[in-house]
């Protein structure tokens, strides 16, 4: 399992965390945090409607993912087909309105 990746005024630090429900998918993660099963290691756009409502806590404010966001590689000198060039927009509006 990846660990999770923390930073600090430069520190930066991995936690190999270990439990008894591993999953890739961010729904059923956030699912299972609502009921109480645990935390988890989630992009803050995901979670900040949860925070705002009183649902979720957050942990660990001090520290955060290493991570910046999300990164999307395509060939920009080619013809870019409609489907990516739709996605590409969404996420565009995406990182504007703060979701991610």
């Amino acid at each position: 399992m990846k660990p999770w990746e923390f930073e600090r005024e430069g520190e930066r630090v991995e936690i190999s965390v270990e439990g008894s429900l591993i999953v890739n998918d961010t729904e059923l993660v956030l699912s299972a945090v609502l009921d109480g099963v645990g935390i988890a290691y989630l992009p803050e756009g995901c979670l900040r409607a949860h925070f705002a409502a009183g649902r979720l806590v957050p942990v660990l404010q001090d520290w955060s993912a290493r991570r910046s966001g999300l990164f999307l590689y395509y060939p920009s000198h080619r013809q870019i087909p409609v489907s990516l060039r739709s996605f590409v927009d969404f996420m565009r509006e995406q990182r504007k309105s703060g979701a991610w």
